[in-house]
């Protein structure tokens, strides 16, 4: 079972730019940020900071995307398998 983390869907590409209109309030645009992201499972909790995501300016919504997810949960599930119970770690990009 892996834990719950939002990805954003509804992706524009404007001139290079990438820009998303929120999937939760359908209100906001979102801008680019940076957000702590926390994994649990099995009594193990990794938490990712300066995670680069998309911020709704209306509701606050975080939306990482599909690329960096895969790797926060490759990463935490070698940390859990090496019996890691609490773990925080700056984000870097492979």
């Amino acid at each position: 079972m892996n834990p719950i983390l939002s990805v954003g869907i509804r992706i524009l590409r404007k001139g290079g730019k990438v820009d998303m209109k929120c999937v939760i309030c359908k209100k906001g645009e979102t801008r680019n940020g940076k957000v702590t992201v926390t994994l649990e499972r099995g009594g193990s909790t990794i938490v990712f900071k300066r995670v680069p995501a998309n911020i709704c300016a209306n509701c606050g919504e975080e939306f990482v995307d599909e690329k960096t997810t895969s790797g926060l949960l490759k990463s935490a599930e070698e940390a859990m398998k090496a019996g890691v119970q609490v773990d925080i770690r700056e984000y870097m990009a492979a």
